[in-house]
């Protein structure tokens, strides 16, 4: 939706009658009120227009005089003035009213042009209330859903067309979302909006949907999945054309345990300590090998660089079923010897692999190879 269009639904939304608003202005408290819209951000719940459904977004009523708000296309911020004044929801100059107002719950509605409208708003918590627990973890897609026109399709890693990526995995840090495969690592930073809605910038992963710009509702299941939903229009003509048509896009993640990091990214060979002491070489793995763990076949697959073509395969395999203390993998570093190695640390920062050779304690340190553009 244009910025201009989002900018007429949202002053068109509200005339303003409080709930217990007698015919008498003067006892309609617009302070209260005031306080009220600036308590938490409101949740588009529904609106009957004509039957006529519009994208879902959030309102903001920020507490020095501007309106803050988001949809799954958008997020505008500080650019709308609002205020209550004689019983009246004053934005943009606009005179505007409301049919009920409680803290969980604010019902508008309009007539224009002689038609009617409807919106009904729900509480939605504060940025406060995010689901922090999501913070410094890694998640894997397990399915995807897409409702066109009414008719869904569903998609997991094994049904999964070429335009899926179910190896892609997602990491959340505090102000970014890292996105990484064995063929690109993307960050996108991302804002809170309220508790189950967050806004993506710079997004450019598959996952997403190339979206550089990209609201979506995120709710947390209590097995610890997160729910990743959003809209987006295709076609032409904008939202109320009939040459365009809304799409639903639903993406489950959860959580990967610790030896999942494993299998997805390129692992570049960074350095190499003997005894804890770093060696400037290492012919037998020279510095920017990279290795690739392919869970489906059980190989490692080595290059010297990314552009390398002659791959050499290494199978490999958990020594014995791995815990989060106690990773070892057997890797047949070539026709007849397999050395055991053990897994110091493993995470989007980095796979560091110990092992005995000659008595001695070799450590490699990997890093996840950043998208060749």
């Amino acid at each position: 939706m244009k910025k201009s269009e989002i900018c007429l639904l949202f002053l068109i939304f509200f005339t303003l009658f409080s709930c217990s608003k007698d015919d008498d202005d003067s006892e309609f408290d617009s302070e209260a009120v005031a306080e009220i819209l600036e308590s938490h951000p409101w949740k588009l719940d529904y609106q009957l227009s004509n039957l006529v459904e519009e994208d879902p977004y959030i309102l903001t009523f920020l507490n020095n005089g501007f309106v803050e708000y988001a949809n799954f296309s958008e997020w505008s911020k500080e650019e709308e003035k609002w205020e209550v004044k004689d019983g009246k929801l004053i934005m943009d100059g606009m005179s505007l009213s409301i049919d009920k107002i409680t803290s969980q719950e604010l019902n508008v509605s309009i007539t224009e042009d002689g038609i009617p409208y409807s919106y009904n708003f729900t509480e939605e918590g504060d940025e406060e209330g995010f689901p922090l627990a999501i913070i410094g973890k890694v998640y894997l897609p397990v399915s995807e859903k897409y409702t066109i026109d009414g008719e869904t399709e569903e998609f997991n890693k094994e049904n999964r067309d070429d335009g899926h990526d179910f190896s892609q995995k997602i990491w959340f840090e505090e102000n970014n979302i890292i996105t990484y495969t064995d063929t690109m690592l993307h960050y996108a930073s991302w804002s809170k909006i309220s508790e189950s809605f967050i806004f993506l910038e710079g997004q450019e992963g598959d996952l997403f949907e190339d979206r550089e710009n990209a609201g979506f509702e995120i709710s947390l299941g209590s097995t610890g999945d997160i729910t990743f939903k959003t809209y987006y229009i295709e076609g032409n003509g904008g939202v109320k054309s009939s040459e365009s048509y809304m799409v639903t896009s639903t993406v489950v993640l959860r959580e990967v345990n610790l030896w999942d990091y494993l299998d997805g990214p390129n692992w570049v060979l960074k350095e190499v300590e003997k005894n804890e002491v770093a060696l400037t070489e290492f012919p037998d793995i020279p510095l920017g090998t990279i290795w690739f763990f392919n869970s489906l076949t059980h190989m490692v697959e080595e290059r010297t660089d990314y552009s390398d073509t002659d791959i050499d395969y290494m199978p490999w395999k958990f020594t014995e079923e791995p815990s989060e203390s106690n990773i070892r993998i057997d890797i047949t570093v070539d026709a007849d010897e397999v050395k055991t190695f053990k897994m110091m640390m493993v995470n989007i920062a980095g796979l560091w692999l110990s092992t005995e050779i000659d008595g001695d304690t070799y450590t490699f340190k990997f890093e996840v190879e950043p998208y060749a553009e």
